[in-house]
């Protein structure tokens, strides 16, 4: 039962893993890049007069050292 319970754990994030994947990316986007931008949302859910919620989702794909900036995001 408990590897089963992992399999469902772990899955969402593989499938996810696979949208962004490294290797399918065209040379045109990584060539003299240290990092790409893949994906970037930024929605706002305002809850009431004064009060709002941000939520952010960034995808970076770091190819070297050099971006390594961003991995701390």
């Amino acid at each position: 039962m408990n590897k089963i319970w992992f399999v469902l754990m772990v899955m969402p994030f593989t499938v996810s893993a696979q949208k962004y994947n490294a290797a399918l990316m065209p040379d045109s986007l990584t060539r003299n890049a240290n990092v790409v931008k893949r994906y970037d949302e930024i929605r706002i859910e305002i809850k009431e007069a004064g009060k709002a919620k941000l939520f952010e989702k960034h995808v970076y794909t770091i190819l070297n050292e050099a971006g390594d900036r961003y991995a701390a995001y």
